[in-house]
């Protein structure tokens, strides 16, 4: 296949600031078109095609009123024994959340979708994530810093969560939210280059 010198319009189909924030590393300039998909999971639905579901739902949500736009969307879902650690509804909660992660091995996925004139590449990247063991005092003090009241799994890695985290085995940036050498990589299934 050919790779095009010259980008289409670029849309990124999501609100996140991590994101936004990634994708800006790029230093290609793109709209932020947020997409308002219904997330439920379908019961029995495995975590990988959860979020290859979303991702694609996302992209195809935007790309209907943007054909001529790339569209890049993604969706990341924490999860710890196939049991999916959403945004904590609640302090108590977000604790819980970090009682099953000290001292154990969880993975983040992350589906991402890419389109362009009807065409699509859609795929899912997984990171593991080995939290140290922590103690009660740990737990109360990440929770009073408020930085995982929004986040999936109830932590954020590149914040004061980093001090949670023993080690990785995978992408560091999927875990944030958008892994920009995955993205560079499936592009080029569209044609296209970003570096």
């Amino acid at each position: 296949m050919t790779i095009q010198n010259t980008l289409p319009p670029l849309i990124l189909a999501s609100s996140s600031p991590r994101r936004k924030e990634l994708l800006g590393l790029l230093n290609i300039p793109f709209e932020i078109k947020p997409a308002d998909v219904d997330e439920s999971p379908i019961k029995g639905e495995a975590v990988e095609t959860l979020v290859k579901r979303l991702s694609i739902s996302k992209a195809e949500h935007i790309a209907k009123d943007y054909p001529d736009h790339l569209v890049i969307a993604a969706d990341t879902l924490v999860a710890i024994d196939s049991q999916i650690l959403s945004k904590p509804e609640n302090d108590k909660e977000a604790l819980s959340f970090l009682d099953m992660l000290s001292g154990n091995m969880h993975t983040v996925y992350s589906g991402y979708c890419l389109t362009y004139q009807g065409q699509s590449k859609a795929s899912v990247l997984a990171s593991k994530v080995f939290i140290r063991d922590l103690s009660s005092s740990e737990k109360d003090w990440y929770l009073s810093t408020g930085e995982g009241k929004d986040k999936a799994g109830a932590y954020a890695i590149q914040g004061y969560g980093s001090t949670l985290v023993e080690h990785i085995d995978g992408c560091y940036f999927n875990i944030v939210g958008l892994s920009l050498a995955h993205l560079c990589k499936e592009v080029k299934h569209l044609g296209f280059s970003f570096v």
